[in-house]
């Protein structure tokens, strides 16, 4: 991805995306560390840039970006409590609990929150229902990779840095 890429879907994150932004929940998110390398805000901003990404190379199946963004950047918000659950539950518990989280946020279509509660497939049972999903639960496997194993991105600041952008403009 260019940087005048990287800089259009960054943006369109931040459009998409600024009632989690702005709330106390992702806020909590920045600190905490995630995938050993990175941050949960970090990670939920990759996991939008790269969900985008996908729906780019899959434009012919119609993907919602606006739907995209607010799963990918509400899918994690619950691994903040991560510390509440054994460590064998985390992965089943969370989507459940983030897609509480992002309820009190913002409203969640039904499609919406079936993709958060769906979206550690096939770890939990239940696969995703809708192209969304799909695309959320291939960008988040993706990411967690990359993240593991790869370069260090601060995906998070460059949503704030948009955001500061916008403002000043």
């Amino acid at each position: 991805m260019g940087r005048s890429d990287r800089k259009k879907v960054i943006d369109e994150i931040a459009r998409y995306a600024g009632q989690v932004i702005d709330s106390d929940a992702y806020r909590e998110c920045v600190g905490f560390r995630h995938h050993c390398r990175t941050t949960i805000a970090d990670h939920m901003v990759h996991v939008a840039v790269v969900s985008l990404s996908l729906c780019s190379l899959l434009s012919f199946t119609n993907p919602d970006r606006e739907r995209m963004v607010r799963i990918s950047m509400t899918h994690d918000l619950a691994m903040v409590h991560r510390h509440e659950y054994s460590r064998y539950t985390t992965a089943f518990r969370h989507p459940f609990d983030s897609a509480a989280i992002a309820e009190d946020i913002l409203p969640l279509s039904r499609k919406e929150e079936t993709a958060v509660k769906r979206h550690m497939w096939p770890l939990c049972v239940l696969p995703p229902t809708c192209r969304e999903g799909w695309i959320l639960t291939l960008a988040d496997k993706i990411c967690a990779f990359q993240e593991r194993f790869g370069k260090n991105i601060p995906w998070a600041q460059y949503v704030e840095d948009s955001r500061k952008g916008a403002s000043d403009r």
